[in-house]
């Protein structure tokens, strides 16, 4: 399997270029596998020893790329930050690692459009202009200045060689299953229910209290032939990596359908608790309205961004809800605002003495 590192400033293009990259190879055929580094490292308070994460962002980054060369993918596309000094890391793989940049008044610009506060943007621009200068000679740079981002794809993909990409990668399908310990929340439920927002919520207030907590989203670590498999695989790597560091929680939002069964067996050792949050239909569709005009962390894959009328009432369509699940916790969230349904949440977890509640096997 190779390795394809997309990195840079804010506001350089990578995650939007990486993610066109991966469509365009899979669309040729190659087994792509697309994970952004960010979603890689959401552990805080971060360990002392290493304050911006880099370390434990490359330790998940190669726990990640062996699972997905374990399960037949060809080539790992990887967007996001990385510690420009060093020499790009290579994970026993071989990598084409690839530094987008931009001068400081297309960076302002990008980021301006993201509805960020001037000192935000200012941050962002000096900590992007310092990363790039001092970038280690083993990137290769790429500029994106005046570029549309079909022109930098095509740029990256002359980067590229892709000998032996035409084959079938091996499938070496591996099960994983996590030996850390500790408490796995694990909150599901049907697209737009909310569990995204609860769960970003609640791990927020335990970052805020200064308990060191994971936060894994399942759907950013499902870009790979195997997607379901490369979710639980994903989850799976942080929640020992993020143990290894101490954390003794992982949040980990899933929205969509997984057997409870099969997210207790990824998890033996720890106590899981899986809620799956249900809300009806006028609901779900007040947050596609929400999600759909950009609002809202911007994230690989949103089919809701930019969806038409007719692609909302599909996906809600495709996406009912089941409340008849022996050993999941149901909090209804219709009508609810975040603050009230991560608070609806709390309460019902605080309330939870179902003898059937899902808990460690060993």
């Amino acid at each position: 399997m190779e390795i394809l590192r997309l990195a840079g400033g804010p506001g350089v293009g990578k995650s939007a270029v990486a993610w066109q990259v991966a469509q365009r190879l899979r669309a040729d055929g190659v087994r792509i596998a697309y994970v952004d580094i960010d979603q890689l490292g959401m552990c805080y308070p971060a360990p002392h020893d290493d304050p911006d994460r880099w370390a434990l962002k490359e330790r998940a980054l190669e726990r990640i790329a062996r699972g997905h060369e374990s399960a037949g993918a060809q080539m790992l596309v990887v967007s996001g930050v990385a510690e420009a000094r060093i020499p790009p890391p290579r994970h026993g793989h071989p990598v084409t690692s690839i530094w987008l940049d931009a001068a400081e008044p297309v960076r302002r610009a990008r980021l301006t459009a993201r509805d960020w506060t001037e000192q935000q943007v200012r941050q962002a621009l000096t900590a992007g202009t310092a990363e790039s200068a001092h970038a280690h000679p083993e990137w290769i740079r790429l500029p994106t200045d005046d570029l549309p981002v079909e022109e930098v794809v095509h740029r990256v993909l002359d980067t590229l060689l892709l000998a032996d990409l035409s084959a079938p990668g091996p499938d070496r399908r591996e099960t994983a299953a996590s030996r850390a310990r500790g408490t796995v929340l694990w909150i599901t439920g049907p697209r737009l229910a909310g569990a995204s927002t609860v769960g970003w919520r609640i791990v927020s207030e335990h970052w805020a209290a200064g308990v060191r907590t994971g936060f894994a989203d399942a759907a950013q670590l499902a870009f790979a032939p195997d997607a379901r498999g490369a979710a639980v695989a994903g989850v799976v790597a942080l929640h020992e990596v993020f143990a290894d560091v101490g954390a003794e929680s992982l949040v980990v939002v899933a929205p969509g359908r997984m057997a409870p069964d099969d997210v207790v067996a990824a998890f033996p050792h720890a106590d899981v608790v899986i809620v799956r949050l249900e809300a009806d239909e006028r609901s779900r569709r007040a947050r596609a309205d929400e999600r759909r005009t950009g609002r809202g962390p911007i994230l690989a894959g949103d089919d809701v961004v930019g969806a038409t009328d007719a692609e909302i009432e599909a996906l809600i369509a495709a996406q009912g809800s089941r409340s008849d699940v022996p050993g999941v916790l149901v909090v209804d969230t219709s009508g609810l605002d975040a603050t009230a349904a991560t608070r609806a949440v709390r309460t019902a977890l605080a309330a939870d003495d179902r003898p059937d509640r899902p808990h460690p096997r060993s």
